[in-house]
């Protein structure tokens, strides 16, 4: 089954207008946060342009296109990226030579790139001669989740459909459906900041333990002033969980000074936590330290250049804890 979710359904009626319309453009592209189901929704569009038996403008589920999606098995179907490696050249080229053969069932091929930003210079130049020069059976769907950094000649030949984060009441509903208690739903909408399908990988890989003990850890450091963490203080964590983890303590205690963290919304342990370390971090440089998770972030996940993790831990803890006379 395609699952499309209920904050999705602006997103939906556009796509059918289109169809109904018989008007579906040749390049489509969905922005937005990850965890929020882009992927599902790109394979909704390639399900439902793809039905013989579309029914209340959604696919009937039954034809024989609608199950060769349901079963996964799909020739007409082509997906590209979503792993966090970088989209060669060659994925590109080969991605190219599949899409002039003539669809197998229905009237369209389509092509999925997942991450569209995780192409290289060189494939990005491939795909834009691609859709400059589209074919009048093949139908691109381009997945964008910083689509800031999209070169201008690729959004100039797409049409965006931007998919805006689904409100805190309407993430708690959708986990609290999946048989979540409050108080989990809570903790974890929050930590993925509010993407549902985010959070529900968050809490089946228990990772609500793993934060507990990072804060643990990242307290005793700065109540010590422990500038350098040791080797056993972060062996636990991957590059980019530390750099989310660390983002979202910093960023509470921003909120914090600014009056607007919701206590009620956090266990009391985890509140009183933020208050210690507000009262011992300076606020000028948590914003600066900031500023350098999001480099660090963009370094070690857009650009998939990967960081030291010791050293770029100890020139944030740096940053955070030394102290002038």
């Amino acid at each position: 089954m395609t699952h499309i979710y209920s904050w999705q359904n602006k997103q939906r009626q556009m796509i059918w207008n289109s169809i109904s319309a018989n008007y579906i453009p040749s390049a489509i592209l969905l922005s937005g946060e990850r965890g929020i189901g882009l992927t599902d929704f790109a394979i909704y569009i390639a399900k439902i342009v793809s039905c013989s038996k579309v029914k209340n403008s959604s696919p009937c589920d039954d034809c024989r296109e609608c199950n060769s999606f349901n079963s996964g098995i799909n020739h007409d179907l082509l997906l590209l990226g979503g792993d966090d490696e970088p989209i060669s050249i060659l994925d590109v080229r080969e991605m190219i030579n599949k899409i002039y053969y003539t669809p197998t069932s229905g009237n369209y091929r389509f092509v999925v790139i997942d991450c569209i930003e995780q192409l290289n210079s060189s494939s990005m130049n491939a795909l834009l001669k691609t859709l400059e020069e589209p074919s009048k059976h093949v139908i691109f769907i381009l997945i964008s989740y910083h689509r800031t950094l999209m070169p201008a000649t690729i959004k100039s030949r797409v049409k965006e459909i931007y998919f805006p984060t689904p409100p805190p009441s309407e993430v708690k509903k959708f986990l609290m459906e999946r048989g979540l208690t409050e108080n989990i739903v809570n903790i974890y909408s929050y930590i993925a900041k509010y993407r549902p399908l985010e959070a529900i990988e968050l809490y089946k890989d228990k990772k609500m333990e793993k934060f507990e003990q990072f804060i643990e850890m990242f307290l005793s450091a700065v109540v010590n002033n422990r500038q350098l963490l040791k080797s056993s203080d972060i062996k636990s964590y991957d590059t980019l969980e530390w750099l989310d983890f660390l983002e979202l303590i910093l960023s509470d205690i921003v909120r914090l000074h600014m009056h607007i963290l919701d206590s009620a919304s956090r266990n009391k342990k985890y509140f009183d936590t933020i208050s210690k370390l507000k009262s011992i971090l300076n606020i000028e440089k948590i914003l600066v330290s900031l500023g350098r998770i999001s480099e660090l972030y963009f370094t070690n996940k857009i650009l998939n250049i990967k960081s030291n993790k010791q050293i770029m831990i100890d020139d944030i803890t740096i940053r955070l804890l030394y102290k002038t006379n």
